[in-house]
């Protein structure tokens, strides 16, 4: 009895065990169909997906803020003009080159440097700083002379205001060597100090209220300022400028107080200063 109870238990926990192993098949064979299932769904509805073509540039609604430096400069553009410029300049594109449109910016108004800073994702602030003009100058064209000596730009007929400079770059008139960077005249040594010493009688001359149409310089003669409100021609010749104005604003004042008008004035005459003078047309 007792074998025979026994063979009947080893018989049931083997049917168990295959019974057992069964189950754990199927419940294998099941998740895989649910992976192989998945799978398939997902690789059908990515052949169903239609595929948009890439995006060139994300399209951007710029707001654009702009700081023109000097006012006095800047009173002479229209802002609203400008902005419109610079849009057409960057475009719709947040990739856009905002060195190259700073370039273009730069050759268009003339200016001494034009930046751009990308704010956020659609705000642009533009810095055009502009060059002060003092003179104009006789170069391949008639161009301006700035405050800080850079030669740049090109003079429209108005010039009022403007003396003419001449003489500095006649060496290079002769050559027609005329070579620019980034919208300005590249000059020699030679030419600077030129410069320089025109800019230095200039700024003499305004502080003693002498106001002249025209400076020129020649080898011979040194500098010359001509056309004035009471006189014709004054050379001022090489050097020592300040005291030679001082020198010529006290020459000046005799000739206005005995209302005449000076044909001529050599303040480099011997250590003395020549006067030719006249009577005023009345």
């Amino acid at each position: 009895m007792r074998a025979k109870r026994r063979t009947k238990r080893s018989i049931t926990k083997k049917k168990n065990r295959i019974l057992n192993i069964k189950r754990f098949t199927k419940l294998i064979l099941l998740s895989a169909s649910l992976v192989l299932i998945s799978f398939t769904i997902f690789k059908l509805a990515s052949s169903l997906k239609v595929d948009n073509p890439p995006a060139k540039n994300n399209v951007v609604k710029w707001k654009i803020s702009v700081d023109l430096l000097p006012a006095q400069q800047a009173k002479n553009i229209n802002l609203d003009t400008l902005k419109k410029v610079i849009l057409s300049q960057v475009g719709k594109a947040q990739s856009t080159k905002l060195d190259k449109v700073a370039k273009n910016l730069q050759k268009k108004y003339q200016a001494k440097q034009v930046s751009l800073v990308h704010v956020s994702d659609n705000q642009l602030h533009v810095r055009v700083l502009l060059h002060q003009p003092i003179m104009v100058i006789n170069a391949d064209r008639l161009r301006f002379l700035s405050t800080d000596g850079a030669i740049y730009g090109t003079v429209q007929k108005n010039t009022k205001g403007y003396p003419k400079l001449s003489g500095v770059l006649s060496e290079r008139l002769n050559t027609k060597s005329f070579n620019f960077l980034n919208g300005q005249l590249i000059t020699s040594s030679r030419e600077d100090i030129l410069i320089k010493k025109s800019m230095a009688i200039l700024k003499k001359t305004k502080e003693k209220g002498i106001v002249f149409k025209k400076i020129s310089y020649n080898k011979n003669d040194g500098f010359l300022i001509e056309n004035g409100k009471f006189f014709k021609r004054i050379i001022i010749g090489f050097s020592d400028f300040n005291l030679k104005i001082e020198k010529l604003s006290e020459i000046l004042n005799r000739v206005k107080r005995r209302n005449n008008y000076a044909e001529k004035i050599e303040l480099d005459y011997s250590g003395k200063a020549f006067v030719k003078e006249k009577p005023v047309k009345k």
